[in-house]
C-alpha cells in the first residue's frame, strides 16, 4: 500500500535494517533470504590417541565454570545465535572460556547429542562417543601467536578425560588458518561439504550425519 505522499511505508524489520546499515543491509539481507552457499572441510581425530601440547606465550585456563561471562563474551561479538543457545541448553554442550587472568579471550564450543548448524540453519544429530567443536575464537590481539592451537588440545584433553571416544569440527574451506590449527592438533580432513540453499530449497553434496557415521565405523 502506498500512502497519498507517495511514500511506502516500512515493515518494523526493514525500517530496523534501513537505521541500522541503509539500503546495502536490506539488500544483503535479500541476498541471503535467496542464495545462500558455503563449502566446509569436515575433520575427525580419535581421542584415545596422544594429544600433543604447545607451549602458551602467558598464563592462561580454559574453563567453564564462569559461564555469564563467556556467554556476554560471545554475544558480545555475534558468535551465538538464539538457535545455538537453545539446543546446547537442552543437551548440555560445553561454552568454554579461554581466560588471561580474569578476563575472557576466547571461547570454544562443544556439542553433544544434537547441535544447531548456523551455517546451514539446521540441526544436526551426532553419533554417540563424539564431542562436536562447532565455533571457536582467538580475541583479535592475542590472534598469530599460536594460542589457537593452544586452546584446541586444551579443550580435546579435556574432552578425553570425560570419556568422549572421538571429536570432530567443521571449517570453511576458505578458512586457511583455522584448518592449519585444527590439522596441527591432529584432526584429519574426512569430506568436504558443499552446501547451496536457493529460494529456501536447501542441497548439500553428502549427508553429514552419514560422513560422521562413516568416522565412528572407521
Amino acid at each position: 500500500m502506498i500512502k497519498r505522499d507517495g511514500v511506502i511505508p516500512l515493515n518494523s524489520k526493514l525500517k530496523k535494517a534501513y537505521l541500522e546499515g541503509g539500503l546495502d543491509l536490506i539488500l544483503n539481507r535479500a541476498k541471503d533470504r535467496l542464495w545462500r552457499t558455503n563449502s566446509a572441510w569436515w575433520f575427525w581425530r580419535d581421542l584415545q590417541t596422544p594429544i600433543l601440547q604447545f607451549d602458551a606465550p602467558f598464563q592462561f585456563s580454559v574453563r567453564q565454570d564462569r559461564r555469564d561471562e563467556i556467554l556476554h563474551y560471545m554475544k558480545g561479538k555475534k558468535y551465538l545465535s538464539n538457535d545455538e543457545e537453545r539446543v546446547a541448553e537442552e543437551h548440555g554442550h560445553w561454552f568454554l572460556g579461554l581466560f588471561k587472568g580474569q578476563e575472557v579471550k576466547g571461547f570454544c564450543k562443544c556439542g553433544f547429542k544434537k547441535v544447531y548448524l548456523y551455517d546451514v540453519k539446521e540441526i544436526l544429530s551426532l553419533p554417540d562417543g563424539l564431542g562436536f567443536i562447532y565455533e571457536y575464537e582467538v580475541d583479535e590481539q592475542l590472534r598469530h601467536k599460536g594460542i589457537g592451537k593452544v586452546l584446541i588440545t586444551s579443550v580435546l584433553g579435556m574432552l578425553a578425560e570425560a570419556g568422549w571416544k572421538a571429536a570432530s569440527c567443521h571449517i570453511p574451506k576458505r578458512n586457511i588458518a583455522s584448518i592449519k590449527v585444527v590439522e596441527s592438533c591432529g584432526f584429519k580432513k574426512i569430506g568436504l561439504v558443499r552446501f547451496v540453499e536457493v529460494l529456501g530449497h536447501k542441497w548439500k553434496s553428502r549427508d553429514v550425519e552419514d560422513l560422521l557415521a562413516q568416522g565412528v565405523k572407521n
